[in-house]
């Protein structure tokens, strides 16, 4: 920052005002990167260490399956009326929820498709009855795979997941991440400010 005649003052609030755009999304950028590694420091916590739901995925049954499912989170700018904005994204979005709010216990049964799956809850929603088996025998063209029984180490047409508990990962990294992203956003400005003044 340097002094400022009457003349060259102008000059430069005009240049401000014209950088405020490029300015705002830079802040923007530098908070939402704040936040994104915030939820995925929250996310590895809540994982184990990692970030990854190890047991997670399609293809477990395959020889050298080493997957599972990695947390990840992405923001988008946009700029709409001069105003900066960023979205910030759970990835995958599915497996985000389920680490925020948890599931209730519900059948495994490999080889049906959502739709399936979704009737046999109406189902059991709507009789009482487990439509669980029958679900597994309903598998239209399904390969009749095997899949591990939660516990006891069996192997079934289908199991019972017992469900699991939100852990919250998504909301403790957006509070714990939220200082940080108003101090990168702020940093940002001043440093914009002090190349125009």
């Amino acid at each position: 920052m340097g002094t400022s005649t009457p003349q060259n003052f102008g000059t430069k609030m005009i240049k401000a005002g014209n950088s405020l755009l490029k300015v705002n999304t830079l802040a923007t950028a530098a908070a939402a990167q704040e936040y994104k590694e915030s939820v995925l420091v929250s996310g590895r916590a809540a994982t184990g260490g990692d970030g990854q739901l190890s047991r997670w995925g399609k293809d477990r049954s395959k020889v050298g399956f080493k997957g599972g499912v990695k947390l990840n989170a992405r923001y988008d700018m946009e700029n709409t009326g001069g105003k900066a904005q960023a979205v910030l994204k759970a990835v995958p979005m599915g497996v985000w929820k389920v680490v925020e709010y948890g599931a209730g216990a519900h059948a495994i049964v490999p080889g049906t498709t959502a739709k399936m799956r979704k009737g046999a809850q109406l189902i059991t929603l709507l009789s009482g009855a487990d439509s669980t088996q029958a679900l597994a025998n309903a598998r239209k063209g399904a390969k009749k795979r095997k899949v591990m029984v939660w516990g006891n180490g069996n192997f079934a047409a289908y199991t019972r997941h017992p469900g699991t508990k939100g852990k919250k990962a998504w909301s403790v990294g957006i509070a714990k991440g939220t200082p940080d992203a108003i101090r990168a956003y702020k940093k940002k400005q001043v440093e914009a400010l002090g190349k125009v003044f």
